[in-house]
């Protein structure tokens, strides 16, 4: 279940679609309607399986943070909160890659806090 903290997140930033990773088990958890993403095809790309989750941890080993992919008018700006964490949020692009890179930092950071408030409601 996604805590209550994250779908504010959702609420406030229009999130359409959140997926939740576990690093160390490598499994993912969604949340949202697909049906208003259009093509799937990116999720099934970064979150489709297994090897996909783990290829997606790898390639954010030393990355800045947060990372966009975009895929027609859909971005998926994906955070990492904490090590063993990976947050994705699907959203509407812009059209305007400045002003997604803003919004994608303000998810980040909106994540982040998400995340604290979490692990201290538990």
């Amino acid at each position: 279940m996604v805590s209550s903290a994250y779908c504010e997140v959702m609420r406030n930033f229009d999130v359409l679609h959140m997926v939740i990773v576990n690093v160390e088990k490598m499994t993912a958890e969604h949340f949202g309607d697909e049906s208003g993403l259009g093509n799937t095809d990116l999720l099934k790309t970064l979150f489709g399986d297994r090897n996909a989750l783990i290829s997606l941890a790898e390639s954010l080993e030393g990355q800045q943070l947060p990372r966009i992919w975009s895929q027609g008018s859909m971005n998926c700006v994906v955070c990492k909160p904490a090590p063993t964490e990976i947050v994705a949020l699907m959203c509407r692009s812009s059209g305007n890659v400045i002003e997604d890179y803003r919004h994608s930092k303000k998810l980040s950071d909106a994540v982040a806090v998400a995340w604290h408030r979490t692990r201290s409601d538990n």
